[in-house]
């Protein structure tokens, strides 16, 4: 199986940028055991811009997805929990609705994987998969913010749909199961 780290693609400058969240949401919500905290639909206000540019996928000041990748999600993973988010520009009277995905968090990196200092950045993914169970989407545990992860047949739904605003990096993946039955 392959998987791909998902990121924010950098070409889009003028993405969304919050203003005034942290009253608002607290990061340490986006857990499945604490999301029924986190509010069903939130109004976050965003910095004026008239350029903004709404992409399909956002990764600041946490995950979010608009309603195309959302419905991708929900096909791959139906036990997903969505909160409402909508950004709105009052400045420039623009309003977008997006959602926040509650991912299942994964423990499946491997010993070989590197990071800074802080792990907030990969430099080198490596999966152990016999760990991701049959997720097609998650987010990788024991790293800094929201590190997206998705399998092959997930990422290629999504870029049958246009999906905007991400970059794909290959992982490099084990299977730690395989590999001890070998010996």
């Amino acid at each position: 199986m392959e998987y791909y780290l998902i990121k924010a693609d950098t070409d889009y400058t003028d993405v969304p940028v919050v203003e005034s969240w942290f009253d608002r949401i607290d990061v340490r919500d986006m857990k499945r055991a604490r999301a029924s905290r986190l509010p069903e639909r939130e109004l976050l206000f965003l910095q004026g811009n008239p350029h903004t540019t709404f992409t399909d996928i956002l990764f600041r000041p946490f995950l979010l997805v608009s309603e195309k990748m959302q419905e991708v999600i929900t096909l791959y993973e139906p036990d997903t929990i969505f909160k409402e988010i909508v950004l709105l520009d009052t400045v420039n009277q623009l309003a977008e609705l997006y959602f926040c995905p509650v991912l299942h968090k994964v423990d499946c990196l491997t010993e070989q994987s590197e990071f800074n200092l802080d792990r907030s950045v990969i430099k080198k993914a490596i999966i152990n998969v016999s760990k991701t169970g049959d997720k097609s989407v998650f987010l990788l545990a024991g790293v800094q913010g929201f590190q997206a992860v998705g399998r092959l047949d997930f990422i290629e739904s999504l870029l049958r749909r246009d999906i905007r605003g991400l970059t794909l990096t290959p992982i490099e993946t084990i299977d730690e199961v395989m590999a001890m039955e070998w010996k």
